[in-house]
């Protein structure tokens, strides 16, 4: 697959199925060319991609960026949840 700027929601979709396939820092790739191809992302982008990282030991920006969708909704418990 290559970063096809028109089809920003395939990337972000590749993305999703590499993370379920276990290959977390090549999802981070990807999650990142669909934001480079103009993804617009919603919360949900950002918990995935967060989760990935996590899953990549990268915890200091999964939790930097759990933390901004939380402030967005602090209602959510399931973001406690991913920080925790």
């Amino acid at each position: 697959l290559n970063a096809d700027a028109s089809q920003p929601s395939r990337l972000y979709e590749y993305a999703m199925v590499l993370a379920t396939a276990g290959q977390a820092e090549k999802s981070i790739q990807w999650f990142q060319k669909a934001l480079d191809a103009g993804y617009k992302p919603r919360d949900d982008f950002y918990m995935n991609m967060a989760y990935t990282m996590a899953d990549a030991k990268k915890s200091d920006e999964a939790i930097a960026m759990l933390d901004r969708v939380l402030q967005r909704r602090p209602q959510d418990v399931s973001l406690l949840y991913g920080i925790a």
